[in-house]
């Protein structure tokens, strides 16, 4: 029995239940094939639903893209244009010419000597096993979409063993500043 006053949704009678459903398919009686049908009915509109939902996500997305596109443009002059030539012209020589001077077996006068002519300060570092000789320099190139400048980092790299002796192969290295 069911006190005055209090609502309670387990105190309305079942058939009532079936008819406050609110996804709006067509009251089912309480037997099995009504109860599946319900639900097909539910699964349908559900369907409907998730490829709203993903439309309206394409079109939001297309929308920001032909709104905010224009923040990915980086406009590349003509000079822009050369001075990335250039420095993909530096890197293609100083890798050529690192792998026919920086051979294995290469002595520590003719490394540094070669830094030198590159224009590459030579700087040795010590790890805890491997040696090393290193330079670079910054320079200008023509930075993809998403640097803010169009400063670069070339870095040339080469294994050395304690007498300063070539021991791998120079790794040439170079990289745009300020990208994101």
């Amino acid at each position: 029995m069911q006190r005055q006053g209090v609502s309670s949704w387990h105190a309305l009678p079942i058939s009532t239940l079936v008819r406050l459903q609110p996804s709006g398919c067509p009251n089912q009686s309480l037997n099995l094939a009504g109860i599946s049908a319900y639900s097909a009915c539910v699964m349908k509109k559900s369907k409907w639903i998730l490829i709203a939902t993903l439309a309206v996500l394409a079109v939001m997305l297309v929308v920001g893209y032909v709104q905010f596109g224009w923040l990915f443009y980086r406009y590349q002059s003509t000079d822009c244009k050369e001075r990335g030539k250039a420095h993909r012209a530096r890197i293609e020589r100083l890798e050529r010419d690192a792998r026919k001077v920086l051979k294995v077996g290469t002595h520590q006068e003719d490394v540094v000597r070669f830094f030198q002519e590159n224009g590459l300060p030579v700087a040795f570092d010590k790890g805890e096993s491997e040696y090393e000789y290193w330079g670079q320099i910054q320079t200008q190139g023509c930075a993809p979409s998403g640097c803010a400048t169009d400063r670069a980092i070339l870095r040339l790299s080469v294994k050395v063993d304690s007498t300063g002796t070539v021991v791998g192969d120079p790794v040439v290295h170079d990289s745009y500043r300020d990208c994101l």
